[in-house]
């Protein structure tokens, strides 16, 4: 993880195929079965050790476009659920540790702009690169197994059309290029505003057939993976602000009254609200710290529910 990451797949279009992505997964399940056993054998500070790699190789994966994206966010996300469940083991020495890696992995650059540009640039590159062949292209693709009724439906119109009249490929694809740079310059721009004031535009207009089909095999809106960027931030956020408590803690003997007493600064700002973190006190060494969470956006389906998802991390003695 010292070393230069070069993303394997700089010209990567939409049949690119990432085999790789298989075995960083469970690159990421070993890095927190080895954290584990440290923490199994009292070697608190070489789990964080551990924790620290994890975080690194995650955000590492993330050198691609979305799916690489979600698959450094799932590795990042199993390490700290995992070690979130092991907070009662630690010491002041591995609290001051467990404070200095999640303040400096709080404040690198957000990869989400670089995600989703790299996003646009896959699918642009793709229609581009098959102007001349728009039938062979719809020919293996596919809306993936979790698409909508319509979205299949849409999508096979789409290339029965082209069946029919193949003349009008060319253009087709020109509109898709121009749809998705509209539609990811959009994102990006949502994404420079904080997480609570973020409107991920969703496209409503299907009245094209390049509008049907690209939205067919391309998300509608951003906002269930911003949502879930988000989450893994939080999920950290928690994590060190428990390190505070718990110094707290050892240093005076007793609970703090709330965060304020611990002094968490930026920390303790809940991405989704805008607000500070609750801080809830269960028992005498019993604690947890929460987000509100995203808001709760159900599918094409069922639609919100109009109710958050909070996010908790529960100290028990």
């Amino acid at each position: 993880m010292r070393k230069p990451i070069v993303y394997p797949h700089p010209a990567e279009e939409l049949t690119t195929l990432l085999p790789e992505l298989r075995d960083f997964r469970s690159v990421g399940r070993l890095i927190k079965t080895e954290m584990e056993v440290r923490l199994a054998d009292g070697q608190t500070s070489k789990a964080l050790d551990c924790l620290d790699d994890g975080l690194s190789f995650g955000r590492g994966v993330q050198a691609g476009a979305l799916t690489s994206g979600v698959v450094g966010l799932l590795v990042e996300n199993t390490i700290l659920k995992s070690f979130s469940r092991h907070m009662d083991q630690l010491n002041l020495r591995d609290r001051d540790k467990l404070s200095g890696i999640a303040r400096r992995r709080l404040t690198q650059e957000d990869v989400q702009p670089g995600i989703v540009s790299r996003e646009r640039a896959v699918y642009a590159r793709t229609f581009r690169n098959h102007r001349s062949d728009a039938l062979g292209l719809l020919s293996t693709l596919d809306p993936g197994p979790n698409a909508s009724r319509t979205a299949r439906t849409e999508f096979s119109d789409v290339r029965e059309m082209l069946r029919r009249k193949p003349e009008e490929g060319p253009a087709l694809m020109d509109s898709m290029v121009e749809l998705i740079n509209t539609h990811y310059n959009a994102t990006l721009g949502e994404l420079k505003r904080p997480v609570w004031a973020r409107g991920y535009p969703a496209t409503q207009d299907r009245s094209s057939p390049a509008a049907r089909l690209l939205f067919a095999i391309c998300p509608r809106s951003y906002a269930q993976c911003g949502d879930r960027f988000a989450s893994e931030r939080t999920l950290l956020q928690l994590i060190a602000v428990h390190a505070a408590v718990i110094r707290y803690r050892i240093l005076h003997k007793h609970l703090p009254d709330d965060l304020e007493q611990v002094n968490p600064g930026g920390v303790g700002t809940d991405v989704f609200t805008g607000g500070p973190l609750r801080f809830t006190r269960l028992g005498e060494d019993k604690w947890e710290v929460s987000s509100a969470g995203p808001w709760d956006r159900g599918d094409e389906s069922s639609g919100s529910g109009g109710r958050r998802t909070p996010i908790i991390v529960q100290y028990r003695n």
